[in-house]
């Protein structure tokens, strides 16, 4: 696989692509820039410029953080990206 995992958000259109690649529904455009923007961890899988994966971690600033979404492109092979995921959040 030739991908790179990156510390960064998606744009929401990003992030609207890999719902949609899934068949998961979405928010406003607007309420997915505030989700994010409001996130305290994101990693994303890049290949070819692409965005093609993503794991988000968001919590209270304090203690309490969990992971609310692991996204991989139906493209893409599962397995590998939720390992590298996890590998990456912790």
């Amino acid at each position: 696989m030739n991908y790179t995992i990156e510390e960064k958000l998606p744009s929401a259109e990003e992030y609207i692509i890999l719902r949609e690649s899934v068949s998961w529904s979405y928010p406003s455009k607007t309420a997915i820039e505030k989700s994010l923007n409001n996130s305290n961890y994101c990693v994303c899988a890049v290949k070819g410029g692409r965005v093609t994966g993503m794991s988000l971690v968001v919590g209270d600033d304090s203690f309490i953080f969990f992971i609310a979404d692991v996204i991989v492109s139906r493209n893409i092979r599962i397995r590998e990206f939720t390992l590298h995921f996890s590998l990456e959040l912790f």
